[in-house]
C-alpha cells in the first residue's frame, strides 16, 4: 500500500468517493505547433515535458516565447496554482505553476485547472497524479504507449477525494515526510564523504619499515 493509500485510510476510515477527474479539473494540451521560430530572448516562459519533475520544474536551459505570438495564446497560458502534467515522457508526472511561471506556455504538455477550490486543493490534485496509484492507473489505460499520455486516456483518470481539510491534511504530511527524507539522505552523503575523506587519510600514512 502506497503512503498515500494508508493516509488516506487513516484519516477516512468510513471511505472516500471517487471522481472522475474530470469533474474535478479543466483541463487542454498546450500548443502542439512549430516553436523554433517563435523564439526570442524574452517573453513567455516555455515549458517542455521534460522541464516537469515531480512537484517541481527543472530547466537546464531556458526558453521564451516572443511576446506577440504568446498574446495570440493567451488560451494555452498559464495561471497560478495551475497544475502541469508530463504528456510525453514520464507521464502523469505533475507540478504546480508558481508566481515564476505565471503566463509560461507549455509545449505539448498537460494543464489542468481546479474547478471548485473550496471543495478540491490542487495540491492534493498534483500528488494524487505524482501517485503510484495514479500511475497505475495511466499504464493501464495507455497499455504498450507508455511514453504518450493523450488528454482522452488523461481524463479517464479516477481520483479519490476526501474532505477539503483532509486532502490539505495528506499534503502536508507527504511534504514533511519528502523534506525529512531529503534531510537524511544529505546527511548520510556527508557522513559517507567524510567516513571516505578520513579513511583515504589513513591509507595515504607511510607505512613504517619492518
Amino acid at each position: 500500500m502506497s503512503k498515500l493509500e494508508q493516509l488516506i485510510n487513516d484519516l477516512c476510515p468510513k471511505g472516500v468517493e471517487f471522481y472522475p477527474i474530470t469533474e474535478i479539473v479543466d483541463s487542454y494540451i498546450g500548443l502542439v505547433t512549430t516553436m523554433t521560430i517563435h523564439y526570442s530572448s524574452e517573453g513567455a516562459r516555455l515549458i517542455y515535458n521534460s522541464n516537469i519533475k515531480q512537484n517541481k520544474f527543472e530547466f537546464k536551459e531556458v526558453k521564451y516565447l516572443a511576446r506577440e505570438f504568446a498574446n495570440k495564446n493567451k488560451n494555452k497560458m498559464n495561471k497560478l496554482g495551475d497544475i502541469v502534467t508530463v504528456h510525453t515522457g514520464d507521464v502523469g508526472t505533475s507540478a504546480i505553476i508558481k508566481e515564476e511561471l505565471v503566463d509560461s506556455i507549455g509545449f505539448a504538455t498537460i494543464t489542468s485547472r481546479v474547478k471548485n477550490k473550496n471543495r478540491v486543493s490542487n495540491a492534493y490534485v498534483c500528488t494524487f497524479l505524482n501517485s503510484h496509484i495514479c500511475k497505475s492507473q495511466i499504464i493501464k489505460m495507455i497499455k504498450g504507449d507508455r511514453d504518450n499520455l493523450n488528454l482522452k486516456d488523461f481524463n479517464k483518470i479516477i481520483v479519490p477525494l476526501p474532505p477539503l481539510k483532509v486532502q490539505e491534511e495528506i499534503v502536508r504530511i507527504l511534504d514533511t515526510f519528502t523534506e525529512l527524507t531529503a534531510e537524511l539522505t544529505a546527511e548520510l552523503t556527508a557522513r559517507k564523504k567524510q567516513y571516505e575523506y578520513y579513511r583515504n587519510m589513513l591509507l595515504s600514512f607511510p607505512r613504517g619499515e619492518v
